[in-house]
């Protein structure tokens, strides 16, 4: 089974590939400065993209705008890219991402930067994995690169080139702050698109926030209370002597009782979350065969009387079907701590049960971001304190939630 569930988490993981990402109303600008409507397969970039696939009508054939030929594109909903030519920071780093040099090492290139903020101050983004860097323009200049760069000194400390501070405070500084309060203007999306929002309001009082792109920091937050019917069997297992001493328990239905808590990240259009669930289950099942002791045949006999608080903690992802349908995948890592739980063997006596750790894997489909209904499946061991036997516990369960927000 454990095979079972890594392939499950291989497969979720490889997902994206076969994922339905669909077209959405948007505008692009060629070389000449033509502005025309389109649908633009928008794939939630993580990475600031290339290149990007656009049809003229829902019917025509797919084509791919680049750099060289697209000078803008957007969608409805804001998100705006911008092609421009920029002197960029590509300094080599060592092999702990560092380099030794305090200077950037600039590289003119024609790229795709997203537009955070737009007005008489603009905020570019561009993004490369870790890799984070904002661009600004003030008026009619020209685009230049905010510089904040972390660097190694030769005695290995990690330091700061803060240059970025020095150019707002004589470039973007409508309200004429002191250099001082700049400290608090950090180097990430949010700090950065509040900040230029404030000054476009400074310097234009009918300044309206056109890209809501900014918004993007917050993801979502939801909490799911649900209920289900699981499917549980146990298996015990001798390490040492004969396999007549090992344990097969029935499969037993119980109620399962839970609570979920999801953050959707605000990334790759919502299709990934984490998640940390609560749940309550109890198992109750007893266990008889013959077995040969000696010159006699004996009843070996089992109860086993479980009940634990499990606390499964997972990654989510969701393909959307339609606006009001989608279904995800989650796998992840289940601990459970187990609650007056013991197991009686005949040979033995009494076997006391604190914790277990194992994996889960599930399949589900949600309604409307409200209703939803899963399949999972998880086992653990909930003998791995004792060193000579080995246990299997596995449950199917089928489950019902409901969204509160």
């Amino acid at each position: 089974m454990r095979k079972i569930i890594l392939a499950g988490v291989f497969l979720l993981l490889n997902f994206t590939v076969f994922s339905q990402i669909r077209y959405e109303k948007g505008f692009i600008t060629d070389n000449e400065g033509k502005e025309f409507s389109c649908l633009i397969l928008n794939e939630g970039w993580l990475n600031n993209p290339v290149k990007f696939i656009y049809k003229l009508s829902e019917n025509s054939t797919p084509k791919t705008g680049m750099i060289s030929n697209v000078g803008k594109f957007s969608f409805e909903n804001g998100l705006k890219y911008e092609r421009l030519t920029v002197d960029i920071d590509r300094s080599y780093p060592n092999s702990n991402g560092y380099s030794y040099s305090r200077a950037p090492k600039w590289s003119k290139e024609n790229l795709f930067l997203e537009v955070l903020v737009e007005g008489n101050n603009t905020l570019y983004l561009y993004r490369n994995g870790n890799d984070l860097k904002f661009f600004y323009k003030t008026g009619l200049g020209k685009v230049k690169q905010l510089l904040y760069k972390e660097y190694k000194t030769m005695d290995d400390r990690i330091t700061k080139n803060l240059t970025y501070i020095d150019q707002l405070y004589k470039e973007v500084n409508c309200s004429e702050k002191s250099i001082l309060d700049f400290k608090t203007v950090k180097y990430n999306e949010t700090d950065m698109s509040k900040y230029f929002i404030s000054e476009n309001k400074c310097s234009d009082p009918d300044f309206k926030v056109e890209n809501k792109t900014y918004q993007k920091a917050n993801g979502d937050f939801n909490i799911k209370p649900y209920v289900g019917m699981a499917f549980s069997s146990l298996s015990i297992y001798n390490l040492e002597g004969s396999d007549d001493y090992n344990i097969s328990f029935n499969n037993q239905i119980g109620v399962k009782l839970g609570l979920e808590f999801e953050y959707v990240l605000p990334v790759n259009k919502n299709k990934w979350s984490f998640f940390l669930d609560m749940n309550y289950i109890s198992y109750k099942a007893t266990f008889t065969k013959k077995i040969e002791n000696g010159n006699e045949i004996v009843d070996l006999e089992s109860q086993a009387d479980l009940k634990a608080l499990q606390l499964p903690l997972g990654i989510r992802y969701y393909v959307f079907l339609n606006d009001n349908s989608k279904i995800y995948f989650d796998a992840g890592f289940n601990y459970a701590i187990f609650m007056d739980s013991k197991i009686f063997i005949s040979e033995t006596g009494d076997l006391n049960i604190e914790s277990s750790k194992g994996m889960f894997g599930s399949i589900g489909y949600t309604y409307k971001n409200k209703y939803t209904i899963d399949f999972s499946y998880q086992n653990g061991d909930i003998l791995n304190r004792y060193l000579y036997r080995d246990s299997d516990f596995n449950m199917l369960s089928l489950n019902f939630k409901y969204t509160v927000f």
